[in-house]
């Protein structure tokens, strides 16, 4: 659908580009005002089609984005984990061992709603979004000191870093139980190799192998096709796209059911669909995945 209505503004504007031509084209034939009145009729079309060009363009950004400035200030369970990075936490339940859901690359802390709230009944669950993700925000590249030069923004390194951070930060009784799924194991194989102590077990959900881009067609699939497309997703959801599609109904949101909250059901779409600066992340976090797997190996 998005790619049909990015051709359609393209169409718009070679409409409007022939219009302009065609009345450029015209001859003057008055001498008191050198424009005739086809000549007037014309701009006055061109001009009411370039107001709604732009019309079409940029109020859906701008909608968007003062939407989300609204939105990005109701919560405020933010850990300051220092560096000027502040990361989102939800803990829920009592008792220990804790066990800390790490959810898959681009995805936000949203994803674990249903096992947070099975397993809160026995003991503390906390979950959290990896900066650039959900309502944690990226920080500035150049934010950095000591051991964090060593990791490249959006690499395992780095988001190991940022929860080892996040742990201690938030007072996490350790050691935890570390549950991770699909891209994130290997920030979960990596945390518990570097800080061993901290994790008591580790569950790795769909793990992804370290070696995976040693096959030459996965290789191709992941830059080819899966990139490009988060890369797309990350256009409409700057250009406002997105919202117009929350708004006609065409994008659902990925966890549904009679006990999930409504606040719930418009915060998953709105910031995994909608806000640029996840999509941002999560496009940066499947590129950079060849360099976040070499720790690893």
């Amino acid at each position: 659908w998005i790619l049909k209505r990015i051709e359609g503004l393209l169409d718009d504007a070679n409409n409007i580009k022939w219009l302009i031509c065609w009345c450029i084209s015209i001859k003057t034939t008055s001498e008191d005002s050198g424009v005739t009145v086809s000549q007037r009729s014309c701009w006055t079309v061109v001009s009411f089609w370039l107001k709604v060009l732009l019309f079409i363009i940029f109020t859906p950004a701008f909608l968007n984005y003062a939407s989300l400035q609204r939105e990005g200030q109701v919560l405020s369970s933010l850990i300051d984990i220092g560096l000027g990075q502040k990361i989102y936490l939800l803990c829920k339940g009592h008792g220990q061992p804790v066990v800390v859901l790490d959810a898959p690359a681009g995805m936000s802390s949203d994803v674990w709603y249903y096992v947070q709230e099975s397993l809160s009944l026995s003991t503390k669950v906390c979950t959290y979004d990896r900066v650039g993700l959900g309502f944690s925000r990226r920080t500035l590249q150049n934010e950095t000191t000591g051991t964090e030069k060593v990791w490249g923004i959006s690499t395992t390194g780095r988001m190991v870093d940022d929860l080892h951070r996040l742990v201690k930060a938030a007072d996490i009784a350790t050691p935890f139980i570390l549950v991770s799924s699909e891209l994130g194991t290997l920030n979960g194989r990596f945390y518990s190799h570097i800080h061993d102590t901290q994790v008591s077990d580790l569950v790795l959900i769909d793990p992804i192998p370290e070696d995976v881009f040693e096959e030459e067609k996965w290789q191709q699939f992941w830059y080819s096709h899966l990139v490009p497309s988060l890369q797309m997703m990350q256009f409409s959801a700057a250009a406002g796209l997105s919202r117009l599609l929350i708004i006609l109904g065409v994008l659902k949101p990925v966890i549904q059911g009679g006990d999930v909250s409504e606040e719930l059901l418009q915060r998953q779409v709105k910031i995994s669909a909608v806000y640029p600066a996840h999509q941002s992340a999560a496009v940066d976090k499947h590129f950079f995945l060849n360099e976040s797997a070499s720790p690893v190996r």
